[in-house]
Order: C-alpha cells, then sequence, then structure tokens
C-alpha cells in the first residue's frame, strides 16, 4: 500500500460491534457506520482521488503564488466535491456513537503506508526542519524569518508525528511476527 492508501485509512476503524466506520472529520466528529463492502469501496476510491487534487493543489499554492486566487477558488471547489459526493455515498448510514482517537487514526495510517514512504517523509521533514532554522538565524527580512520559524515548527511537528508512526510501524510488525508463531513449537 502507498501513502494515499495510509491516508485514506486513517479516517477508518471498526468499532465495538466489528462494524467498519467511517470518520469524515477526523478525531473531530462522529463516524457513520458503513453497513456494505460497495459504499466502503467507493468512498475509499473517492476519498483517495480527493487527497491526491488537495495535495496537488496545496503543492501548486506554495509553487505558483501568481495564480493564488485561482488555486484557492480551485481549493474551494474540491471541498464542494467532498462534501456533496460523500453526502451522497453516506446519506443512508447510521451515525456511530464511538469516536475516533489520535492512536486510531496513526495506527491505521501506519498500517498502510509503508516503512520506507515513513523513513523518506521523516527525513524530508528532518531537512525541511533544519533549513527553516537556518534561514532565520541569517540575516534576512523579518517577514522571511517568521516563515522561516513557523515552517521549523510545522515540520518539526511533522517529523515527531512520523517517529511516532515507525514505532507503531514496529509494534504493528512485532505483533505480527508474534501471531505467526503457533504456541507449543517455540517457533
Amino acid at each position: 500500500m502507498g501513502y494515499f492508501d495510509g491516508l485514506v485509512n486513517s479516517s477508518f476503524k471498526k468499532d465495538s460491534s466489528g462494524r467498519r466506520v467511517y470518520y469524515a472529520w477526523g478525531i473531530f466528529g462522529k463516524g457513520v457506520v458503513l453497513e456494505d463492502a460497495r459504499t466502503e469501496e467507493k468512498l475509499r476510491a473517492f476519498l483517495k482521488k480527493y487527497y491526491i487534487a488537495v495535495i496537488l493543489l496545496a503543492t501548486g499554492l506554495v509553487a505558483v503564488s501568481g495564480l493564488m486566487y485561482l488555486l484557492l477558488v480551485l481549493m474551494l471547489l474540491i471541498y464542494i466535491w467532498f462534501f456533496f459526493t460523500t453526502r451522497e455515498l453516506l446519506s443512508q448510514c447510521p451515525v456511530s456513537e464511538e469516536h475516533l482517537t489520535i492512536k486510531d487514526a496513526y495506527s491505521a495510517m501506519t498500517a498502510g503506508t509503508s516503512e520506507f514512504v515513513i523513513w523518506l517523509f521523516l527525513l524530508c521533514s528532518l531537512g525541511f526542519a533544519a533549513g527553516g532554522t537556518w534561514i532565520m538565524l541569517h540575516p534576512v527580512p523579518l517577514g522571511a524569518r517568521l516563515a522561516a520559524g513557523m515552517g521549523a515548527i510545522l515540520f518539526t511537528a511533522g517529523a515527531a508525528a512520523l517517529a511516532y508512526m515507525l514505532k507503531l510501524k514496529r509494534d504493528q510488525e512485532e505483533a505480527e511476527k508474534k501471531s505467526r508463531v503457533r504456541p507449543g513449537l517455540g517457533l
């Protein structure tokens, strides 16, 4: 599985009854119970396209500041697309009383993301954090220092989250190894 599969996974969990629940607003909202596999498949396929579009547009916002207003309008249209598509897919789904925790979201995302990708993002985050710190400590205009400082803080927080994901990945792999060992054989 790739990065986007992991990102999609972070919005799903099984409730105490074993049913799949989707959380459109993550830890900040209630989930809806997905009562059939077909709805979940459609929702996962849509979410993957949605996340790809959001990340491409966000990258475009940073890279091409001259088109910022056009890109902001496109971002708004993508959010509208998200709202109406998920509303249509989930209109018949009952609301779940269980909430999504941060650990649930990170565990699901980690399970769907390769260790290589987590390491790659961790190293990039650390590099950007170091770059922001370097810029902040040099004689550049105040606005650039503030932006670099905010970037350093953001990428340091991202690096901490990715380090946590690496720990979860190792824990998941260890649990998987233990589950493969048959009792009594000492394998």
